[in-house]
């Protein structure tokens, strides 16, 4: 499910190929994208109703088609489910080990809080492909986060960092540039964007964090980057971006916010990120023994918030 990468703004997106093919280049950091490339590039194999808690697996067992769905929540489930098979088929209850003969593919099922249910079909129906345009994946929405201001550099004490300078990413939206110089060798070293935001934001209906970050061609520190939220509370929360400062271009890195965890240096704060009171978000390099003299520098765009479509 991977293309060719793209030059400038290398985000995922989809590309055509002869005889109606699509390949897809998805960059390190958007894992989580799957499920919507594959609902771009084909119908679902399961549907329920929208906003349960309905997991659902399908397997090739014994010559037949049999999908195990599972209501997880505490809640009790009851309605259709509609999976992709052909046919006559059988619903089975592992509680209490009865099969109930079925004539469609979209049989009411009832659930108890957390109890699951098998359903067994001859074959499976096929699934009609789907051919979307190339270009930029679309993922939602994009939100621009109210920034009190231009950012400010992080820098430890073995670092001589440079003052923001304010330019454009690829896609013309506000960049700045960060550069900073290792002093002393074989030292942990850092350096991060503080992004202050305007006031506590509450940002517990997206779904994580969009970066876009550019690293200079020929730059040879292999410095890990890293994004850092902090909340009212005096909470940190951290996450790697999967990326290094000598992995040159501009990347688009897309972090659900269940990646973040609670920074080991933290005093305070809970232990998950709370999202209701999020007031600054840094990005930038640490935990780096580097050798003094070396030149580290990147470019991050102002950073937006993401919902990824249903």
């Amino acid at each position: 499910i991977l293309g060719p990468s793209q030059p400038a703004l290398d985000g995922p997106r989809i590309t055509a190929g002869p005889n109606g093919a699509r390949g897809v280049w998805l960059p390190p950091g958007s894992e989580l994208l799957l499920p919507t490339v594959l609902a771009q590039l084909t119908t679902r194999d399961v549907t329920a109703p929208a906003g349960t808690a309905l997991r659902a697996t399908h397997r090739r067992i014994d010559d037949h088609d049999v999908w195990l769905v599972l209501n997880d929540s505490d809640q009790p489930f009851a309605g259709a489910v509609q999976v992709a098979a052909s046919g006559p088929g059988e619903l089975c209850n592992p509680v209490d080990g009865s099969i109930t003969p079925i004539t469609t593919n979209s049989p009411r099922v009832e659930l108890a809080p957390y109890h699951a249910v098998i359903l067994r079909y001859a074959a499976a129906a096929e699934r009609p492909r789907q051919h979307p345009p190339a270009g930029p994946l679309a993922l939602g929405t994009t939100v621009d986060l109210a920034l009190r201001g231009a950012p400010e550099p992080g820098a430890g004490e073995h670092v001589r960092a440079a003052a923001a300078q304010a330019t454009t990413s690829p896609d013309g939206r506000p960049a700045w540039r960060f550069a900073a110089e290792v002093t002393e060798s074989q030292v942990d070293t850092f350096n991060f964007a503080q992004l202050f935001l305007q006031a506590a934001t509450d940002l517990s209906a997206t779904g994580g964090l969009r970066l876009e970050i550019g690293v200079p061609a020929g730059q040879t520190p292999p410095a890990i980057l890293h994004a850092i939220v902090h909340t009212a509370d005096g909470g940190q929360y951290l996450t790697s971006l999967g990326r290094a400062t000598n992995d040159a271009g501009w990347r688009v890195s897309l972090l659900p916010w269940s990646r973040f965890a609670r920074a080991g240096w933290a005093t305070a704060g809970a232990d998950q990120l709370d999202l209701r009171q999020v007031t600054q978000i840094n990005v930038g390099w640490g935990g780096y023994l580097g050798t003094a003299g070396e030149q580290i520098e990147y470019t991050i765009a102002a950073p937006q918030v993401f919902q990824l479509a249903p």
